[in-house]
């Protein structure tokens, strides 16, 4: 995904490696044809034992002859183990049939994967596996015909998380999500479709609200005074906020990354939220923020604001889609980004993927809309979002939550086997959460 306004193999005709298809003469194969070097023999002569050797020469430069012509057709016929034949299978264009599914660019980037994998004849069977991927057609065809395609690498990129089925964290997620260190940057764009500088912007703007509760950009100065605790990307970021709030303020107002951050939101979602949050108060940052907030809560906010700024902000770099998502992710691994959320407020997670699944189907949309409470209360005071009111906006209240989670036990996201307790519902009635008697969610507003 290109997010803006933030700051040879040619054909048939070419020859498979030189061999000329195009009504060969047989002159061709190695001089083959009558030359001074063999005379005819005469119809009266005797079969002297000179005649007798030319016989066979002649007699096996046909059979060579015809042994190149039988090797020709066979590359021609994709038969035989000749290299460039893997280069035709992958020509049948697994990327054209993902592209038949509305995939994008991504089928092509599968046809690119073809061309570059000419070399290898492994790949002819590859090729093959793509092109049944890409029969399966939409997003996920493309993305499977570019795997398998592709020992080109630059397929999955191009596929991107984009191709993921709604509602489904990206596999390679769980590895990020249980030690970040160990993927690297280019794995984190391709799951997250943003690249450094936009997962920069996304995560200052996450400290700074988790710290303070507001934006008045007190975390510009974390990070310029501690640059060695920061990634590069969120330190040139921090640097061109500095000098923007400098010159139209004369002093920090988290301004700069306001102005990035609504760029980045209408990018990710469509929607232009900064004439709403434009004129929000005008108050300049004291020093750094306390970070720790993120962690105690002690930042004016609620419990529940807190999860919502967290899961909203993880929740694109898990498929790189605004899908609530990262709900489900966070509730059925032990590991992830936002484990204590589970630990101290699954309720409300719960709670949360209960009202998404109730309004209309797992699409992500009672984080949105709670994520905009929460923004509400940052930037201009509001109450802030609510479990009682994201849970009414979706026709819930806090007994009949327990029955939509059994439902999603039942019918659980595509590509989650059945049966599969996503929800630790196989406890309810084991703790205060649901039925057993309690009838209601444990709310920690």
């Amino acid at each position: 995904m290109a997010m803006a306004g933030i700051y040879g193999y040619t054909g048939l005709g070419a020859g498979f490696g030189g061999f000329g298809m195009g009504a060969p003469s047989l002159g061709g194969f190695g001089g083959f044809g009558q030359t001074g070097a063999f005379s005819p023999m005469q119809a009266n002569a005797q079969n002297s034992p000179m005649q007798m050797y030319q016989m066979t020469q002649i007699l096996q430069m046909l059979i060579g002859a015809l042994q190149q012509l039988s090797q020709g057709y066979a590359q021609m016929m994709g038969q035989g183990a000749v290299n460039r034949v893997g280069q035709a299978g992958g020509a049948g264009n697994a990327g054209n049939a993902g592209n038949a599914g509305n995939a994008g660019n991504a089928g092509n980037a599968g046809n690119a994967g073809n061309a570059g994998n000419a070399g290898n004849a492994g790949n002819a069977g590859g090729a093959g596996g793509a092109y049944g991927a890409g029969g399966t057609g939409g997003a996920g065809g493309a993305y499977g015909a570019g795997g398998a395609g592709g020992a080109t690498g630059g397929t999955g990129g191009a596929g991107g998380a984009g191709t993921q089925a709604p509602g489904v964290s990206d596999p390679g997620f769980k590895a990020w999500a249980a030690d970040p260190g160990s993927v690297g940057s280019t794995e984190r764009t391709r799951i997250s479709d943003l690249d450094d500088r936009q997962r920069a912007i996304l995560h200052v703007w996450g400290i700074q609200a988790g710290s303070s509760g507001k934006n008045d950009g007190g975390v510009l100065f974390n990070i310029l005074n501690n640059p060695q605790d920061f990634k590069p990307e969120e330190v040139k970021f921090a640097r061109e906020a500095y000098n923007y709030d400098m010159q139209h303020y004369g002093g920090v107002t988290g301004k700069g990354i306001d102005q990035a951050f609504f760029g980045l939101y209408k990018d990710m979602t469509g929607e232009d939220i900064s004439q709403r949050y434009n004129n929000r108060p005008l108050t300049f940052a004291q020093g750094p923020v306390d970070m720790n907030n993120r962690v105690t809560g002690n930042n004016g906010l609620s419990e529940f604001d807190n999860a919502i700024i967290r899961l909203w902000g993880h929740d694109r770099l898990d498929n790189g889609q605004n899908d609530g998502s990262i709900v489900q992710f966070t509730l059925e691994n032990e590991k992830s980004m936002d484990s204590s959320l589970v630990a101290n407020q699954r309720g409300n997670l719960e709670a949360l993927l209960a009202a998404d699944e109730a309004d209309g189907g797992r699409d992500g949309s009672s984080l949105a809309r709670a994520f905009t409470d929460s923004m509400d209360r940052i930037y201009l005071g509001g109450p802030g979002a609510s479990v009682d009111k994201t849970l009414a906006e979706s026709g819930l209240n806090r007994t009949t939550v327990g029955s939509v989670l059994d439902r999603i036990k039942e019918t659980p996201f595509p590509g989650i086997p059945p049966g599969i307790d996503i929800t630790n519902t196989a406890n309810i009635g084991k703790c205060p959460f649901f039925k057993g008697g309690m009838g209601q969610v444990k709310i920690n507003n």
